[in-house]
């Protein structure tokens, strides 16, 4: 595939000078050069076009193309010809266009996106210019069998949405996904479009049921039986967090929900019912337990003598309710995801905690929405980096414009090898993330690894600060974030969270 790209752009070009210098030096001891030139690199040109990753209508629809070109470009040198100077000077000046323009839209031809797909049919997401009516897509729609509808939203977020479409492709227009895409990109009523991708969750294995605590180091004593299993307990120190809180309950302005995007929460956990608010009796429940091991970190109820401690030292500061956006095995869709985010936000979530995600190959304007409703909602939107470590800009929804994007880090205070980087997100922030202990359905509890597990904990700590300030963004959020944090340790501008410097700074203000 990436050898058919790279030869098919370079034989094209290499078949135009070819042909244009056989006419030019017609007659003279170079044409039979230029002629071979040509022969040979045409031959080359139709093999990479035959051998290509496309169906054969698409395979017709490029030659067509290519050919129209090379006419044009062949009838404006044989025009120039009678001037040498003028010949000379434009195929300088095509030549620089060709490559430093041209080449690299030649070389994406067969370059096609393939999704990950589901059992579903696989499913293009489109934003138009105009809004949607029948006669939207035209002729693209008709020629596919195209299966398009509005969003299914809610009243309040259907109106930011006019524009965008879903559109089922039937499987018998499968083998012709080359051929849609290429048409959707030329489309003069498509502003542009994205793959349905299915996402699934995949957390970095652990080294063992119990953590490696510090050496000659006891965890301090909670009221709460199995916090010393929380080796960040002490890290972040949760009981000066806790009494800090504690002193300041006066200053509380509201509680603050904190929405689950995931599996499921198990509402019924013991160490978690206290603490759930239920938005939608089917998010009940968690049928995999990502989703309720998360949920624990953001806010198991502390001291209740049950369980683990979270960050919040009382049922005052922050509650959680759940949106199941990923199924019993960890899989889930784009537009799922999108839409659990507008649905937290209407639900008023004051923060959206989203432990998933999966390649950004194309621009992700769904997500992007999204998240743009859900922040002139006044919610605060926390995204895991992802677990490949790599730039997070490379992951979605983790590469959005307006998120808080959580990366991961050791008991040393150091990004975890599995964690992906800051590159290419606008608000990167660490938290421990490496055999985290937290709920599972059942009333059980036990140690994940990965960013996944890192993001409820920043969650945690921006809704306890919205409690104390419900008008704070993502920004003013972000910089208190970075400002209070502390460097990961061999990363001098990778900054950490530091719950307890954080929470000083919004209730010393």
């Amino acid at each position: 595939m990436d050898i058919i790209t790279g030869i098919y752009p370079f034989f094209f070009l290499l078949t135009l000078l070819g042909l244009v210098g056989w006419f030019y030096f017609h007659g003279s001891s170079y044409s039979r050069l230029m002629s071979k030139m040509f022969l040979i690199s045409f031959f080359i040109y139709l093999l990479a076009l035959a051998f290509s990753p496309a169906s054969l209508g698409f395979k017709l629809i490029i030659l067509s193309r290519d050919f129209i070109l090379m006419a044009i470009v062949v009838t404006g040198f044989q025009f120039l010809s009678r001037v040498k100077i003028l010949y000379f000077g434009a195929l300088g000046i095509f030549m620089a266009i060709f490559l430093s323009v041209l080449f690299e839209k030649w070389k994406e031809t067969f370059s096609f996106y393939q999704p990950s797909l589901s059992k579903e049919s696989p499913q293009l997401i489109i934003h138009l210019k105009n809004d949607f009516n029948e006669s939207s897509l035209g002729l693209i729609q008709r020629r596919f069998s195209l299966d398009c509808r509005p969003l299914k939203l809610s009243e309040q977020a259907a109106p930011f949405f006019t524009t965008t479409i879903i559109c089922n492709i039937p499987n018998q227009s499968l083998h012709q996904k080359d051929q849609l895409v290429w048409l959707m990109n030329r489309h003069p009523n498509v502003k542009s479009w994205e793959w349905n991708e299915q996402l699934a969750l995949i957390l970095p294995p652990g080294k063992g049921p119990e953590p490696l605590l510090e050496k000659g180091k006891e965890t301090s004593v909670s009221n709460d039986p199995l916090s010393h299993k929380m080796w960040h307990f002490d890290q972040l120190d949760y009981l000066a967090i806790h009494e800090l809180l504690a002193r300041n309950s006066e200053g509380i302005q509201q509680k603050t929900l904190i929405a689950i995007l995931d599996t499921g929460v198990d509402h019924e956990h013991e160490d978690l019912a206290r603490n759930f608010v239920s938005t939608d009796p089917n998010y009940n429940g968690d049928p995999m337990g990502h989703g309720t091991h998360c949920a624990g970190i953001a806010a198991a109820v502390s001291n209740n003598q049950i369980g683990i401690s979270s960050l919040s030292p009382d049922e005052e500061h922050l509650s959680i309710t759940s949106i199941r956006v990923l199924d019993k095995n960890g899989f889930g869709r784009k537009k799922n995801i999108a839409k659990g985010i507008m649905e937290a936000a209407d639900n008023g979530a004051g923060v959206i905690s989203l432990s998933l995600g999966g390649p950004s190959i194309q621009p992700e304007k769904l997500y992007q929405k999204a998240v743009e409703y859900a922040n002139k909602r006044n919610a605060i939107v926390v995204v895991a980096a992802g677990n490949a470590g790599r730039p997070a800009g490379d992951f979605s929804p983790a590469n959005v414009k307006g998120v808080i994007t959580v990366g991961a880090t050791d008991l040393e205070r150091k990004l975890t090898s599995f964690s992906n980087t800051p590159q290419g997100v606008d608000f990167f922030i660490a938290a421990p993330g490496k055999d985290i202990y937290s709920t599972l359905p059942g009333d059980r509890y036990e140690y994940f690894n990965g960013t996944s597990m890192a993001t409820p904990l920043v969650a945690s700590l921006v809704a306890i600060l919205k409690s104390h300030n419900p008008e704070l963004q993502t920004e003013e959020i972000y910089r208190i974030l970075t400002q209070s944090g502390k460097s990961v340790s061999g990363e001098e501008e990778i900054k950490m969270i530091s719950p307890l410097n954080a929470l000083k700074y919004i209730l010393e203000e």
